[in-house]
């Protein structure tokens, strides 16, 4: 990558360029482990960063295997598409056989990406700076959950409503019914994609659902959800040239700012750490 600007053609719209797509993916990874230190960092708890650094690890897989998706189908959209797919098919087929295949996969995809993506110093300079902001931005913003999520559980610092999502995720990665558990396997009529993405990275890091809640939300699906907006503006844009750095500061301006600005309309601080679910 030797250049941090898009240039756009004439059509309305188009798939993103490879150039962008590895920019953004680093951006998206560096991100990520710059979470993970920064979380930690504020913690200095061990127990916590044991735990969390085993989901990291489950979350870098589905990121490497989401990027060979998406260059294979040249299509980051079924990448996200086909990633989730996986992701489902994990927790609902419950054969333990089809995780060691994950596992074999994330490897094959990881030693893909080492032997293919290269950044110039430049580069590098302005995706760290792109994942300082996302690392303040995510960690600095109000939200229901934390790496230490276990720790608060055991003196009942945990919201009520993170216990509710987290006993539907454990049902469905046990028993694959969407149920709370509260009154055996009866399901419940709630939207439950969101829950079944926490059960497999659970499923495939081996870390109990609750604490899957206090990391990933921080380390994945936030990051990943500015990731989406940055690209589908990339593609959707009609302008020639496209700063990368520019749109994924403005995303993270805008989500840092709009619950003080809007908050009188019922947008409360902690919309960002729940949007994306």
């Amino acid at each position: 990558m030797k250049n941090i600007t898009v240039e756009k053609g004439s059509a309305e719209w188009e798939s993103l360029s490879l150039e962008t797509m590895n920019q953004l993916w680093i951006t998206l990874a560096v991100s990520t482990v710059c979470i993970l230190i920064g979380g930690n960092l504020l913690l200095l708890n061990r127990l916590a960063f044991i735990h969390s650094s085993m989901i990291a690890a489950s979350c870098f897989a589905l990121l490497a295997i989401f990027y060979v998706f998406s260059r294979k189908m040249d299509d980051f959209a079924w990448g996200i598409v086909l990633t989730y797919g996986l992701m489902a098919i994990l927790v609902y087929s419950r054969l333990p056989w089809l995780v060691f295949m994950f596992y074999g996969a994330a490897i094959g995809s990881s030693l893909y990406i080492f032997r293919l993506l290269w950044c110039s110093c430049h580069d590098w300079r302005t995706i760290f700076l792109m994942a300082v902001v996302a690392t303040v931005t995510i960690l600095g913003m109000e939200a229901y959950t934390s790496f230490d999520i276990l720790q608060r559980l055991y003196v009942g610092e945990v919201c009520q409503d993170t216990l509710f999502h987290a006993s539907i995720a454990a049902m469905i990665k046990n028993y694959g019914v969407s149920s709370t558990g509260l009154h055996g396997l009866v399901e419940v009529p709630y939207h439950t994609f969101s829950h079944v993405l926490m059960a497999s990275i659970s499923l495939i890091s081996g870390i109990g659902v609750v604490e899957v809640y206090g990391v990933a939300n921080h380390i994945l699906l936030a990051p990943f959800l500015i990731f989406s907006i940055t690209a589908f503006c990339t593609i959707t844009s009609r302008v020639n040239h496209i700063s990368i750095p520019l749109l994924w500061g403005i995303s993270f301006l805008l989500i840092a700012t709009i619950p003080f600005l809007f908050w009188r309309w019922a947008i409360q601080n902690t919309f960002f750490m729940s949007a994306y679910l």
